[in-house]
């Protein structure tokens, strides 16, 4: 699900059986429905598409998504206006595109897609060598800029590592990602540390220590602190501490104390309140602090 910026409408997908007497077999079909708040649905891209990655553009006149359509051989980011019409596809990779985050501009985003393949691999490939040897062919995912308003080439920018977890920032001047040194699965679970990235220079400004394995992050409205859910230290075998970070500093503060239980979700209220989601014991709670 994601909402609109006004609030007054949510786009969702929904997941839509195969039918096994007529269609091949795999996974099933999901659509774009988007939902007002009156309750009426209608539907946006629907058939024998697989949507992923919702998003409403931040000026709240679009709705972006993941999919391979048509003749697409990787997934790749469409848009499609709020008031409907026909999908246009924005930014393709050579290699697919695992996740984005707008620009507060609506004309800017940073996606993540991995590293094409050397030449010789897959000059290798077409001749029919396609063994995959578990963790021998990890590609690291790299961090790219590009205006969908420009026909410029997207920008990759030169950081060390692979990254997941971006988000940009309100005031629009920061990336916030997490950087493992490797995409091996054990660094991914136990390496992965948060960065704010300039995006004008492309570069790493500054370094948070989450202690353990990392969870969801999210900005401040005003673009100040930056909250994520972390592990309390490297042995928890969960991520499930709420830390607040600055963007001036490299401390990291635990706002919640005496507290027996997992943060799952976040969302800033506002710059000085956050909502949170959690697991006790056998039960799931709504908190605020």
């Amino acid at each position: 699900i994601a909402v609109s910026p006004d609030g007054e409408m949510f786009a969702d997908t929904l997941t839509v059986q195969r039918n096994p007497f007529e269609e091949k077999n795999g996974s099933a079909w999901k659509e774009l429905h988007v939902v007002s708040t009156n309750g009426g649905s209608r539907p946006f891209v629907t058939g024998k598409v697989r949507i992923s990655h919702i998003a409403f553009t931040p000026d709240g006149k679009s709705i972006s998504y993941l999919a391979e359509r048509g003749d697409d051989t990787v997934s790749v980011l469409y848009l499609i206006a709020v008031d409907g019409g026909e999908s246009v596809k924005i930014s393709q990779n050579r290699t697919d595109i695992d996740e984005y985050s707008w620009a507060p501009d609506s004309h800017r985003l940073a996606f993540l897609a991995e590293d094409t393949l050397p030449t010789t691999t897959l000059a290798l490939e077409k001749k029919g060598f396609n063994q995959e040897v578990y963790e021998e062919d990890g590609r690291d995912a790299a961090v790219w800029i590009t205006d969908v308003s420009d026909s410029a080439a997207p920008r990759r920018l030169d950081l060390p590592g692979s990254a997941s977890n971006i988000r940009w920032s309100p005031d629009g001047k920061y990336l916030a990602l997490a950087l493992a040194p490797t995409p091996l699965i054990d660094d991914e679970y136990m390496a992965r540390k948060v960065c704010f990235v300039d995006v004008a220079e492309g570069t790493i400004s500054r370094r948070l220590n989450n202690p353990g394995k990392l969870g969801k992050i999210a900005w401040s409205p005003d673009a100040t602190r930056l909250a994520i859910i972390s592990g309390a230290d490297i042995n928890d075998p969960d991520e499930g501490e709420l830390l607040v970070g600055s963007v001036d500093n490299d401390d990291l503060k635990p706002v919640i104390t005496d507290f027996d239980g997992h943060v799952r979700d976040i969302a800033w209220l506002d710059q000085k309140t956050i909502l949170y989601r959690s697991d006790e014991g056998v039960h799931t709670k709504i908190g605020m602090v």
